[in-house]
């Protein structure tokens, strides 16, 4: 099973977001792969409003499409934000179809999954993930990269 964790920050017009994936047997972990996506969102999706939950619900596709890297039939999936969850699960988001059908593309394509409320203090990994990747966003907008 891969059990995977997902987060985002924001500093308009920078997006980023966070995941840790590891591999989970028998109630061992072992560490497969972090990263972070980043995004002007002035210039990119310009179709899309960005808000701080569609920034979460797009760490959720960008942590389900690096899970499917592993040969593994079940994804479990941490996120932190409580209202988001619902939405994805129950299929109730209202905000742009992008999200729902690219979410749905990747977490269909194992045979099992499942979202799972997690603490903040439990997310920290994925957080740091995000936030490096929005310091390296501002570090590009004010020409220090």
């Amino acid at each position: 099973m891969i059990v995977a964790y997902a987060d985002a920050s924001m500093d308009n017009p920078i997006c980023s977001v966070g995941y840790v994936l590891f591999r989970s047997e028998m109630g061992d972990e072992e560490f497969l792969d972090a990263g972070t996506r980043l995004l002007n969102i002035n210039e990119c999706q310009r179709d899309i409003d960005w808000t701080v939950q569609k920034a979460e619900y797009w760490g959720a596709i960008i942590a389900t499409r690096a899970a499917l890297d592993y040969d593994e039939d079940t994804l479990l999936l941490h996120l932190d934000d409580r209202t988001l969850i619902p939405k994805i699960r129950d299929k109730e988001w209202d905000g742009e179809s992008y999200f729902h059908d690219t979410f749905r593309s990747f977490a269909n394509r194992f045979n099992n999954w499942h979202l799972s409320l997690v603490h903040r203090d439990n997310n920290t990994a994925a957080h740091k993930q995000a936030r490096i990747g929005l310091q390296v966003g501002r570090d590009l907008r004010e020409g220090v990269l």
